[in-house]
């Protein structure tokens, strides 16, 4: 199995059982084990002349490739706030962590371009789409929200009541957990069942 960012793609069809296929950037995995590669140009994040020709047919797979791009930017603030944690041996203050972030990756890096993952790939207005759950420590249980999707605003901190539906059609929210896991929360009952303290 290839290695790297997937997305597990499940189409209901009315009155037909579900289809099931998992892309992997230029390639397509069905259930029957058939693989279909295009062997071109090939763009990460956003994937390459295979994932543009199925985006342009089918507007559904746009949706699941922000949502996808989304979770990919969850996990590249993970990277660096376990970056920034091998150095300071703590996450960042969660009244600042956006800032911190910056701040450390202009050092690091000497640029602040890593700002774009701190945005929503669905959501054009605001700098920051994302939380950061304050009771959640680097020794805290791998089950437990870290960093959340929320409504457009810089340094946000808190919990559930933060998280927000709104950011993706359809409609839903991206969670990542302690332990590196990326969930997608569709309903208020979801949200509840996640663990937010100790």
């Amino acid at each position: 199995m290839a290695a790297g960012p997937y997305a597990r793609i499940i189409y209901h069809r009315k009155g037909k059982a579900p289809a099931h296929f998992t892309m992997f950037g230029d390639t397509i995995l069905t259930d029957k084990g058939h693989w279909f590669e295009y062997s071109g140009q090939s763009y990460p994040r956003w994937g390459g002349p295979l994932m543009r020709t199925l985006l342009a047919l089918t507007p559904e797979i746009r949706r699941l490739e922000l949502r996808k791009a989304c979770a990919q930017h969850l996990e590249d603030l993970l990277s660096q706030l376990r970056l920034f944690l091998r150095d300071e041996h703590r996450y960042p203050p969660s009244a600042e962590w956006c800032d911190v972030l910056v701040r450390y990756w202009q050092k690091v890096f000497s640029s602040d371009s890593r700002k774009v993952y701190f945005r929503c790939p669905s959501q054009v207005e605001g700098e920051c789409h994302y939380a950061l759950n304050p009771a959640c420590q680097p020794d805290s249980p791998g089950d437990m929200v870290l960093l959340f999707e929320s409504k457009a605003g810089w340094n946000q901190h808190g919990g559930p009541e933060l998280f927000t539906f709104d950011n993706h059609d359809p409609k839903g929210g991206l969670v990542l957990l302690n332990d590196g896991t990326v969930k997608f929360i569709r309903t208020e009952e979801q949200l509840q069942q996640l663990r937010w303290k100790q």
